[in-house]
């Protein structure tokens, strides 16, 4: 756990760009609370007054205060990079199965399937 607040000077560029950030109708508003975010915490608010405030929970406070100062606005925006997932394991088999019951059922295949599904349905008489 943090025993003390994170300070954060911005410079006019990143101010400005920040506010216009939260001003824009159109900003992913994932973005839109990372910025507010930063633009509190610049203020000097408390994390629990910025998490009641955006609605984000203390470790997302934490996360993007100090994205923020590694990566800059740009690094706010872009958000950070995830590893990838897991591979699935290839199957050399699951192909093999699929084709097989396509080369049988075009091999079966009546000319017009709903006379057939007709046929069997109806009892002989």
């Amino acid at each position: 756990m943090r025993k003390k607040q994170r300070e954060i000077v911005l410079a006019p560029w990143d101010r400005a760009e920040l506010e216009r950030i939260v001003a824009d109708g159109n900003a992913r508003q994932k973005i839109v609370k990372r910025a507010r975010i930063v633009l509190m915490t610049a203020e000097g608010l408390g994390v629990v007054a910025i998490m009641r405030a955006v609605g984000v929970s203390k470790t997302s406070v934490w996360r993007w205060q100090d994205y923020f100062v590694e990566a800059g606005v740009t690094g706010l925006v872009k958000g950070r990079s995830k590893p990838p997932g897991t591979k699935p394991i290839a199957d050399p088999t699951g192909e093999r199965p699929i084709a097989h019951l396509r080369e049988s059922r075009a091999l079966s295949a009546p000319a017009a399937p709903g006379r057939t599904l007709g046929r069997q349905l109806t009892p002989r008489q």
